[in-house]
């Protein structure tokens, strides 16, 4: 979504306040704040007035029973659940990886890598990467 476009739709729809909110400060910043000799906060404003959350439609109440009668997990899980390409940063997941493993103090954890990938595999960039 671009600033002229979502100036342009009927409404402007966001799967979660964060990224509308995002979204509208990157405009500000982007659009508004270099031309400040022509004011277009009232842009801003109608923008703002027609963007709207409309999170992921999930009812998860029929599986609390699910969730509710299962123990912890015996460790902490990560998750990547991105595509594995570079836009996405995996590296940075990785990085954080890496430190954990390096870091004694850190308890045993699980990692679970999920996302689709194109022309960067997981195991691409885990090769990149070894135990400490």
């Amino acid at each position: 979504i671009n600033w002229i476009s979502a100036l342009s739709a009927d409404a402007v729809l966001f799967n979660s306040r964060y990224h509308r909110n995002a979204f509208i400060r990157a405009s500000t910043n982007q659009f508004i704040s270099p031309h400040r000799d022509h004011n277009n906060r009232s842009c801003h404003s109608f923008l703002d007035s027609k963007s709207f959350t409309l999170p992921l439609g999930l009812d998860l109440s029929p599986c609390r029973s699910l969730f509710e009668s299962r123990s912890p997990p015996s460790c902490p899980v990560l998750v990547w659940n991105a595509r594995w390409e570079f836009d996405k940063q995996p590296h940075v997941f990785l990085e954080l990886l890496h430190l954990l493993l390096a870091d004694s103090d850190v308890p045993p954890f699980k990692v679970i890598l999920l996302g689709e990938h194109s022309f960067l595999s997981p195991s691409t960039l885990l090769d990149s990467y070894t135990t400490p």
